[in-house]
Formats: structure tokens, C-alpha cells, sequence
């Protein structure tokens, strides 16, 4: 990938939090992931994006989420 199709990709995910349109996260995340070192799928990442969850659960334990409402954006 491009540097340029690498930094269309983070912006159109960026774009896609900033709008909260979360129905939108299987774009961008796979249905296997790794958080902090935690196999997670993504159902449990969009629960916890959404705060449908405030934890998620794995095998080896849970981690904590929480609500941000701070707009993201790219370095010029």
C-alpha cells in the first residue's frame, strides 16, 4: 500500500469516527484483532466503540473502554 492509499485509508476511518457512523467499522476492522496483546473479534471492538459495552471480553481477561467525543485528525 502507497503512502498515499495508507493515508486515504486512516482518513476515511477518521472520517467515519469523527460522523459517528460505527455501522461503518467492518471497513476498516478485521474480524480477528489484537488489542494490547488480547485476541478480540470485532464484534467485541464495535460493542465497545459504541459503548455497548463497557468491557470486553477475551480468554485471557478484559479491558476497559471508554467514551471519547475529541475529533481526530491527520498531521498536514
Amino acid at each position: 500500500m502507497s503512502t498515499t492509499d495508507l493515508r486515504t485509508f486512516y482518513q476515511r476511518y477518521i472520517d467515519m469516527l469523527n460522523a459517528h457512523e460505527l455501522h461503518r467499522v467492518d471497513e476498516f476492522i478485521n474480524d480477528e484483532l489484537t488489542h494490547y496483546g488480547q485476541a478480540v473479534t470485532r464484534d467485541q471492538a464495535f460493542a465497545a466503540l459504541t459503548g455497548r459495552s463497557t468491557r470486553c471480553r477475551t480468554s485471557t481477561g478484559s479491558f476497559r473502554t471508554s467514551r471519547s467525543t475529541a475529533t481526530i485528525s491527520l498531521p498536514a
